[in-house]
């Protein structure tokens, strides 16, 4: 599978603030180049997962995911790949467990790939946007189909935005292990506790509760009948996201990263 490496998420996330910052020609930026990189290659071990026997019945597979870095490409691509085929990983608690289980649990580094130390993320050692670029990817696969998932797209902002203000403890240090060790679970509150304490701001209203809680996310084409799953279709209609890049691009990420602004949006992770 040709997948984003960590390393280039964080360069084409700069020239997309700097070249594309509006969203004007983003299908010929990088960014929309690795999107759609991830999302096929999610969506190829999907096909393995939910291959159909010749009638058109689930026949089904397995895949194992090995990449260089575990903590980082194995993470993106089988959470992505659990969104397409799990139906409790679009729900709000089944997304928050998501991330728990595949990138904080098993030891995405946070606190060094977002350089919560450092002045300029874009020159830090480590840094990366794999975690915005799969928050990207989600936010894609919603848009395309907004009645499977229970949550909207606010839920997506709250949590780009909180890898970086540093106001929860689910984003600081790089594993579970540092986590406990500078006892951050005991001195910070989770960012779920507060999405939960206000639930309703974050339900899709376009949730079909039926359709949302049962089925794959793309239907394996079925080659009886020559039935398409809609997938290529919804490659064509990648779109900038809005609401996350236009935000953060006003708040001068290209300049800095971790300059406290007026409103609160990011605030120190060293205060």
């Amino acid at each position: 599978i040709n997948f984003p490496q960590p390393h280039e998420t964080l360069v084409s996330l700069y020239h997309l603030q700097k070249q594309h910052s509006d969203g004007s020609f983003f299908l010929d930026s990088d960014w929309h180049h690795l999107l759609d990189q991830m999302l096929r290659g999610a969506y190829y071990i999907q096909s393995i997962l939910t291959s159909a026997s010749v009638a058109g019945e689930l026949k089904g597979g397995v895949a194992l995911i090995d990449c260089p870095d575990g903590r980082q490409e194995s993470a993106a691509l089988s959470s992505l790949v659990q969104i397409m085929v799990d139906p409790f990983a679009r729900t709000i608690w089944g997304f928050e467990v998501l991330v728990e289980k595949e990138w904080a649990s098993m030891g995405y580094p946070f606190s060094t790939t977002l350089a919560h130390s450092n002045d300029d993320w874009f020159r830090s050692q480590g840094g990366s946007a794999l975690f915005i670029l799969w928050l990207d990817a989600v936010h894609q696969l919603l848009h395309a189909q907004p009645s499977m998932f229970e949550f909207d797209e606010k839920l997506l902002l709250a949590v780009g935005r909180h890898i970086f203000s540093c106001r929860f403890g689910n984003f600081l240090a790089d594993t579970d292990h540092d986590r406990e060790k500078f006892l951050i679970p005991d001195r910070t509150i989770s960012l779920w506790a507060f999405v939960n304490s206000q639930r309703q701001n974050y339900l899709n209203h376009n949730f079909n509760q039926e359709q949302g809680h049962n089925g794959f996310l793309y239907q394996a084409e079925n080659s009886a009948t020559g039935e398409r799953d809609g997938f290529e279709e919804s490659m064509q209609k990648l779109r900038f996201w809005t609401g996350y890049h236009e935000r953060m691009n006003n708040l001068n990420l290209v300049s800095s990263m971790h300059k406290e602004v007026s409103d609160g949006w990011f605030s120190s992770c060293r205060s």
